[in-house]
């Protein structure tokens, strides 16, 4: 209860566009060592990808498909 939101947050977090393609995300979680990644579109969080998600799908998709 006495923690504040920095002491546990990431600054500047590592983001994704929603139509960003599905081999750019896989690179992302690679060379960053991340399992989740928030998605962007006009500067907002529209939704979280996740590693189980990327990893279930072809590496030819073209997009999210949020």
């Amino acid at each position: 209860a006495e923690a504040r939101v920095r002491e546990w947050m990431t600054a500047e977090p590592v983001t994704v566009a929603r139509d960003a393609p599905l081999i750019a995300v896989r690179v992302l979680m690679e060379q960053y060592g991340i399992d989740y990644l928030p998605v962007v579109e006009a500067g907002s969080v529209v939704g979280m990808v996740d590693r189980a998600q990327v990893d279930r799908e072809p590496v030819l998709s073209l997009g999210l498909g949020f």
